[in-house]
């Protein structure tokens, strides 16, 4: 790696049985101000998209956070990030190392 290179080390990436990232997920456990979505987050989502070649990226928030949930199609781009709400108090959900 180059002194000039960025490490990418989103917190989930699903491989197909080939070797293909065919899923890149971010989790977000911060509040939100307002309705909208930082930009920056979405510009995190679309640089794990362009540089692991995966059209399909998800962020996750806390349920809390945020109402429903959403699909946003990036503009000159094959990337979409699929917004998810999470219910960090669900019996269901969950973290197993």
């Amino acid at each position: 790696m180059s002194a000039s290179s960025i490490r990418l080390r989103p917190d989930v990436v699903l491989r197909s049985a080939a070797g293909v990232v065919v899923v890149v997920v971010d989790a977000k456990y911060k509040r939100l101000l307002d309705d909208s979505y930082p930009h920056t987050d979405l510009y995190q989502m679309l640089a794990y998209g362009t540089a692991l070649r995966c059209p399909r990226t998800y962020l996750f928030f806390p349920s809390t956070e945020i109402e429903t949930d959403t699909l946003i199609e990036v503009n000159n781009s094959s990337v979409t990030i699929a917004i998810r709400r999470i219910d960090l108090a669900d019996a269901e959900c969950v973290w197993s190392n």
